[in-house]
């Protein structure tokens, strides 16, 4: 194969994790709020999550630290606008506050692996959250409905990763728009409750290389709208309770692909039919 179209291959493990990765060059930089404000945002955060008992959590609250320092977040280097919230098993207890939406430069919301972060996705997202190109909320105890509409206009979004809650998860449809997030490379929706079908658009999705959906139970139908991801190199689609008929060519459809699970479907080859 020539080099130039050598697929880029991804480690899964990445899929898995919060991307540190932030770039604002050349982004126009929205004032809405102030950086008192957006440091309010931050101590709604910190005290509804149980702050003081969080694993680390220097400089949260202390007045003498610009909210910029504190464990976790980062901001823009020319003003004290917050880009970037981490806050991997830090034992963050509560809900997360509806005014996430005002932190309006917000690239990165990496909040996982707190067993008992409860809430659902309708308090913490708002379609207004156009920045945010990393959300991950993996590895929580958070559950409700899947805000379709809401996550469809958030179109810089590369990553969602909401799989793995602790409970119930998540239920209802993958978005039916989800193709107009265009940039998106990375869907986890892993061991949600997820119904209905595969919808058409996700189709425009060419830059996704990580697709899991494995365990939803109550899929239908089957691959007629994944076959156009050829970018795809993980297909994690495990008890999805997917069918219909596996096509003869079904390998050519993925030049990139690295692992494919699909186990626990009702699928056949075509030859069974």
């Amino acid at each position: 194969m020539p080099e130039k179209h050598r697929p880029t291959l991804f480690d899964k493990a990445f899929a898995y994790r919060c991307s540190s990765e932030i770039s604002m060059l050349n982004a126009t930089l929205d004032r809405s709020f102030s950086p008192k404000q957006e440091r309010n945002v931050l101590m709604e955060v910190f005290n509804q999550t149980a702050g003081h008992s969080w694993r680390n959590n220097t400089h949260w609250g202390n007045d003498s630290v610009p909210h910029c320092s504190w464990h976790g977040i980062e901001c823009h280097n020319t003003n004290s606008s917050v880009i970037g919230i981490t806050l991997i098993n830090n034992n963050l207890v509560g809900t997360l506050p509806r005014s996430l939406w005002k932190l309006r430069n917000l690239l990165i919301l990496c909040i996982g692996t707190n067993a008992n972060l409860s809430g659902s996705l309708d308090e913490i997202l708002s379609s207004n959250m156009t920045t945010l190109h990393t959300l991950y909320l993996a590895f929580n105890n958070l559950s409700g409905g899947i805000p379709g509409e809401t996550l469809a206009k958030m179109k810089s979004l590369k990553i969602i990763q909401l799989c793995c809650q602790s409970r119930k998860g998540f239920y209802g449809e993958i978005p039916k728009d989800i193709g107009n997030l265009t940039q998106l490379q990375v869907l986890g929706f892993g061991g949600s409750r997820l119904k209905g079908s595969i919808p058409k658009s996700i189709s425009k999705l060419k830059k996704l290389w990580f697709l899991d959906l494995k365990s939803a139970t109550s899929l239908s139908g089957g691959f007629a709208n994944l076959v156009n991801l050829s970018s795809l190199q993980y297909m994690h689609l495990s008890m999805a309770g997917l069918n219909g008929t596996l096509p003869d060519e079904f390998g050519l459809y993925y030049p990139a692909m690295v692992e494919c699970i699909l186990s626990g479907n009702r699928f056949t080859r075509s030859e069974e039919r």
